[in-house]
């Protein structure tokens, strides 16, 4: 049982490690592809600034006669780009972005032609540069002030997604660790009386040797009966017979050291496994439990056990020592009932 409670644990943190992987590779993927995406927009939101500058200094180059064919074939190069960029966000960008960009073309159009006359007017080139600056203006404005919202909208949305998503994760693992547990306990616990069940006998008589090993003390099995539990079932109903099995049970417990382990062990047996140092305790320990069953009393009905005990030798089976214990008890109800016997060979 311990060894399937271990598995599982081990299970479980297996589990939560791969889904934390999970999402710590999401996250990064999440980041990665923001950051890109910031990236991608910085390099237009650049650009537009390009043309900006770069139709004014095509003006003044221009008219103090150098050449200028390579600043047009840039500037018709970074228009391309941001005409490609808005077309490819355009669920960002609305049609009056478009419109204010194919202005900008046809503007930049019309100073090239203005650009190539010969007698260049320049007072024509720098107004129209200037409008082109302001329009050019405009447009980086709003690529750089959606873009920034649109970067802040992708990570508060990466954040919330991602808070919700781990949230509901560590809810399910919550809810199912404390499921688990339940099932555990109730799998572990007698459901009558909730005492320990022997699905967990093993584990704890192990635990029980491995705690004494270091110690003078041996380990005792004492197995207790109800005596007559049967006419009491009979006789008065099975809901009574619960009754009693209920209150043995808080007697014992009651009776017993925190040390001590407690099993209902099936039908009106009960099992406890107790360290000791010398027998002469033991048997006074089994007398005291015997008694105190005795003098007391459930709905008025005097009811009293009948306990054999076996002692617990190193490289002996579990089983074989209940089975002493076992015998001990049939020679205790065999010689009377109501008394406690030691196995013997």
């Amino acid at each position: 049982m311990k060894q399937n409670v271990v598995n599982k644990t081990s299970i479980q943190i297996n589990r939560i490690i791969a889904i934390l992987i999970f999402f710590l590779i999401l996250s990064l993927i999440l980041i990665i592809t923001i950051s890109n995406i910031s990236g991608t927009h910085s390099i237009f939101i650049n650009n537009a600034g390009r043309i900006r500058g770069g139709i004014q200094k095509t003006a003044v180059t221009a008219l103090t006669g150098h050449g200028i064919s390579e600043n047009i074939s840039a500037i018709d190069e970074l228009i391309g780009d941001l005409d490609t960029f808005i077309g490819d966000y355009s669920a960002l960008f609305s049609n009056m972005e478009s419109s204010k960009l194919d202005r900008l073309k046809n503007e930049w159009a019309a100073l090239q032609i203005l650009l190539e006359q010969k007698n260049t007017d320049h007072q024509a080139v720098f107004k129209q540069s200037n409008l082109i600056w302001a329009l050019s203006d405009e447009i980086v404005s709003d690529i750089e002030n959606k873009s920034h919202s649109y970067i802040k909208f992708l990570y508060i949305a990466s954040i919330v997604i991602i808070t919700v998503i781990i949230t509901l994760i560590l809810l399910i693992i919550i809810i199912r660790v404390v499921i688990q547990n339940r099932i555990e306990t109730q799998a572990a616990h007698d459901k009558l009386t909730g005492l320990y069940n022997r699905n967990y006998l093993t584990d704890l008589i192990k635990k029980k040797i491995t705690e004494i090993k270091n110690t003078d003390n041996s380990l005792a099995f004492l197995m207790c009966d109800i005596d007559h539990f049967k006419m009491v079932n009979d006789k008065f109903g099975h809901e009574t017979g619960d009754e009693v099995l209920k209150h043995i049970a808080k007697i014992l417990s009651g009776s017993v050291r925190s040390a001590d382990v407690l099993f209902r062990s099936g039908g009106e047996e009960f099992l406890i496994i107790t360290d000791f140092d010398k027998i002469q305790n033991l048997l006074f320990f089994g007398e005291r439990l015997r008694k105190n069953i005795e003098n007391s009393s459930c709905n008025g009905l005097r009811i009293t056990i009948s306990i054999g005990i076996s002692i617990y030798r190193s490289h002996t089976e579990i089983k074989e020592i209940i089975n002493e214990a076992d015998t001990a008890l049939y020679k205790a109800k065999s010689s009377g009932r109501n008394r406690v016997v030691l196995f013997s060979n």
